[in-house]
């Protein structure tokens, strides 16, 4: 998971710190490697600010929606009253269409404004309504910009992840290369363990990194996108080899090329 790879980032910076003068490629990576980390950290923490906002914004759009919901359900007598020839079954929106619930209020205000102070208690349930429409629409729309700005928080994390990544792999096979695969820094940058006492997995094991997926329906995962996955699962079937490092084969980085999306249960 792109968490993993996170810990990882921080994990790298202080092992190539800690190796800078074991050999002029260790020292070499630390100008690499080191800003590429620190990249994909701030990446990853700006993404997950950005799910939580989402989130955030997400919860009060609906709140907004089912309150105009609400409120144009308990108007619906007094419409017939003022306009009997109206015929309501055109007034059709749910609280998953809040573009067509807004389109209703308003069209339920042009009806109670024509109709005049002939209807009862009209003026005030127009005042309401406009004020529900309002809040609903700013609400919404705050909701929608949220969601723009987490894709594209998405799609920076995702950026920056592959390139932390391969700097990842340059660091392993360097490690692996003057310290032997069994010394603890080099398993501790293994993105899959068996753990329990179990046999370090042999470095022949694929590496997926993955492009982000919607996240599950009625919110935002906080895991911002998928990342680094050791199961050896290709994605869509479509796979490209990163260079070996210091002779070492390095492992392969596989994309699905998909979009960055939220889906949040709410369909505009």
């Amino acid at each position: 998971s792109q968490k993993r790879l996170r810990e990882l980032a921080q994990r790298s910076q202080r092992i190539v710190e800690r190796h800078k003068g074991l050999d002029v490629n260790t020292a070499g990576l630390g100008e690499t490697l080191t800003p590429a980390a620190q990249a994909y950290i701030d990446a990853y923490d700006a993404g997950v600010n950005k799910a939580a906002a989402l989130d955030l914004a997400m919860a009060k759009g609906r709140a907004s929606v089912a309150d105009l919901n609400q409120r144009i359900r308990s108007c619906l007598v007094l419409v017939r009253r003022a306009v009997p020839e109206y015929d309501l079954a055109q007034i059709d929106g749910t609280v998953d269409r809040p573009d067509r619930l807004i389109a209703n209020a308003t069209q339920i205000v042009a009806l109670l404004t024509q109709a005049g102070d002939g209807v009862r208690q009209s003026q005030s349930v127009i005042e309401a309504l406009q004020q529900a429409v309002l809040k609903a629409e700013e609400q919404w729309a705050q909701a929608q910009v949220a969601r723009v700005e987490l894709q594209k928080a998405q799609g920076l994390t995702r950026e920056h992840a592959l390139v932390f990544h391969r700097e990842l792999v340059t660091l392993r096979g360097v490690l692996r290369a003057l310290l032997g695969t069994h010394h603890f820094d080099y398993q501790m940058l293994r993105t899959s363990r068996v753990i329990k006492g179990a046999a370090i997995e042999d470095d022949g094991a694929q590496e997926v990194v993955e492009a982000p997926t919607d996240s599950a329906s009625h919110g935002v995962a906080s895991d911002v996108a998928s990342g680094v996955s050791t199961n050896g699962a290709s994605t869509n079937g479509a796979s490209t080899n990163s260079a070996s490092t210091s002779g070492a084969p390095s492992n392969g980085v596989l994309m699905n090329g998909a979009g960055v999306g939220v889906a949040t249960g709410v369909t505009a």
